[in-house]
């Protein structure tokens, strides 16, 4: 990998690993997130894809992790 590819990974390993500990903390999110998150990220993770990580999170953070735990708002599963 290069030097490049290689900051890009250790990035999107970081973002998945806070991301992941927060969905764990807010059983609303937990229900419908944690295991598509932790499966995808977990693919993406041993294959080397940096930038799926980081998409990934992405999407978790635009959709779910802006939402106050506070509103009750239910999250429905995103990955359907």
């Amino acid at each position: 990998m290069s030097p490049v590819a290689t900051i890009i990974w250790f990035v999107g390993i970081a973002f998945w690993i806070k991301f992941l500990l927060d969905i764990r903390k807010r059983p609303e999110l937990k229900k419908s997130w944690f295991l598509p998150f932790l499966i995808i990220g977990f693919v993406c993770a041993l294959l080397g894809i940096g930038i799926g990580l980081l998409v990934l999170c992405g999407v978790y953070w635009y959709k779910a992790g802006r939402i106050s735990p506070s509103d009750g708002a239910e999250n429905s599963n995103p990955f359907n």
